[in-house]
């Protein structure tokens, strides 16, 4: 029952683990740009509705869609027929019992925001770069490529000039991997809070469903990177136990 309630984005799942994975990318997905919204719909044997419910499905709902006003949740739905123009887009008050909302934490929300602003400002340079090297921009723009990376270049050159060659070669004679490792570290931790956010939501949302019908599930992880884990490789990362190219690669070092 509980596979077979699982938000599946694509398409459903035949086993758990493969269930819990697809929902856990979805919903760090959404979770790194907003809120998630977990919807429970019930299934019963009759139309009563007071009749109790034997089975359930999880929604994850399109965060865009939905509003809230007045301490009210609304979920915005496209008109059944997009052909007919007199059709509209109609506003659905979202049950509160049949809701789960999973937000990040202040601190965890800023960081991402943060990220997500640096990630669309990069994006932008490099389509503006692609636009003038490969569209329609480019002929006539006086943009030359080649110009661009060979004055680029000569910037590094020429403000690396006091290290020399041996300096530069800092960065390829993996003198900078203790760095590039804790770096590896911090970033699996933060997709490790956010994993265990999503599965705490998936579990609320599993725990309502079951005082509906009746039943007790908790959902346990194995095989997977905890916090615990992810701390121990920080603190080993200066002991030199681990060797470099695990702690590189945290996602292999697991218990």
């Amino acid at each position: 029952m509980i596979i077979n309630a699982m938000p599946a984005p694509l398409y459903r799942h035949d086993d758990l683990s493969d269930a819990f994975r697809d929902y856990i990318e979805m919903a760090l997905t959404l979770l790194s740009r907003g809120n998630l919204y977990l919807e429970i719909e019930y299934y019963r044997e009759s139309d009563e509705l007071s009749s109790r419910p034997v089975a359930f499905r999880l929604e994850a709902l399109s965060p865009e869609l939905v509003q809230t006003k007045f301490g009210k949740t609304f979920y915005w739905q496209p008109p059944s027929d997009q052909n007919v123009e007199s059709e509209h887009w109609t506003r659905e008050l979202l049950d509160p019992a049949r809701l789960i909302t999973v937000s990040l934490p202040r601190d965890l929300r800023r960081t991402m925001d943060r990220a997500l602003k640096i990630i669309q400002i990069a994006d932008q340079d490099l389509d503006v770069m692609q636009r003038f090297t490969l569209g329609k921009q480019g002929w006539g723009s006086g943009f030359d490529l080649q110009e661009y990376q060979r004055r680029s270049r000569n910037i590094v050159l020429r403000e690396t000039r006091e290290i020399g060659w041996p300096g530069r070669g800092l960065l390829t004679e993996g003198l900078l991997d203790p760095m590039k490792a804790w770096r590896a570290i911090q970033f699996a931790q933060l997709v490790a809070r956010m994993r265990d956010i999503a599965q705490d939501g998936l579990q609320a949302a599993i725990a309502r469903a079951g005082d509906e019908i009746g039943f007790e599930a908790t959902m346990s992880l194995s095989g997977v990177l905890t916090q615990t884990d992810l701390d121990r490789l920080q603190n080993e990362l200066g002991s030199g136990v681990i060797p470099m190219a695990e702690l590189l690669n945290p996602s292999f070092h697991r218990t």
